[in-house]
């Protein structure tokens, strides 16, 4: 029997953070072939981990067809990116060589632009979608996905944050802050918030949980790839604090 070939695909950072972790469980265990397509923010990540890739900038889809050809994929692992993006012309050309498709949902928005088609008005959608939780799988079913595509999976990028550790952190309770850059993105939809406001409110509880609890509190800050981690820390200067906050550098 001919060994199974999984092909990725991934653009932004949300969809690539989401896919490299069973990329590395599936190199580890030596389970199938694969390859992975990559353009965009994904990029840094995937250098970052250690996982090789082909350079995707610049391909057309005409090349990405020919490429699906010589790999014949059993399956095909998508990120979601919003416009006509890498992930969506793959999509396509798996959709036309009748290849089973899975896309991979990393945060809760968005969702019918991470699949909103080439032509005004449609959408394409792969064979499965995983996405992270019961309240995402019940938006998109209001928003008229239909609930037979949809998986809650998790997401395999937050499994990472418990084999992390945080230096320094062992007599504290350490907390995590992903951001999101609300303030920074582009879009008709106002969430009433931006993450100074989330932060501010994080900051607050947990000076709540240091004054009642027996136990040190730490907070990390993990910036957005598309973030200067530097705001946090002029914003950080400029609101009141009782316990270490770190900002974390990218890599």
């Amino acid at each position: 029997m001919a060994e199974q070939t999984i092909l990725f695909c991934s653009q932004d950072a949300g969809g690539t953070n989401a896919l490299f972790p069973v990329v590395k469980e599936i190199a580890k265990k030596r389970l199938y072939h694969w390859e992975y397509l990559a353009c965009g923010t994904g990029k840094k990540i995937l250098i970052t981990e250690s996982i090789f890739f082909e350079e995707g900038d610049s391909l057309n889809e005409d090349y990405i067809g020919h490429f699906m050809d010589s790999l014949l994929p059993s399956i095909v692992v998508l990120g979601t990116s919003q416009g006509y993006s890498m992930e969506k012309k793959v999509l396509r050309q798996s959709l036309e060589r009748n290849i089973p498709s899975v896309s991979v949902i990393d945060y809760w928005s968005n969702y019918r632009q991470r699949f909103s088609g080439h032509e005004k008005g449609g959408l394409m959608l792969p064979s499965c979608i995983c996405v992270v939780d019961e309240l995402m799988k019940q938006e998109m079913i209001a928003e008229g996905f239909d609930p037979s595509l949809l998986v809650v999976t998790g997401n395999p990028f937050f499994s990472t944050y418990a084999q992390s550790q945080v230096r320094g952190a062992a007599s504290n309770a350490p907390f995590l802050f992903l951001s999101q850059p609300f303030s920074e993105i582009s879009t008709s939809f106002d969430p009433g918030y931006d993450e100074f406001q989330v932060l501010t409110d994080v900051l607050s509880s947990l000076e709540y949980i240091r004054k009642h609890s027996p136990f040190s509190v730490l907070l990390v800050v993990r910036p957005h790839p598309r973030e200067d981690p530097d705001k946090y820390s002029r914003f950080l200067d400029s609101v009141r604090h009782t316990f270490p906050v770190k900002v974390e550098a990218h890599t």
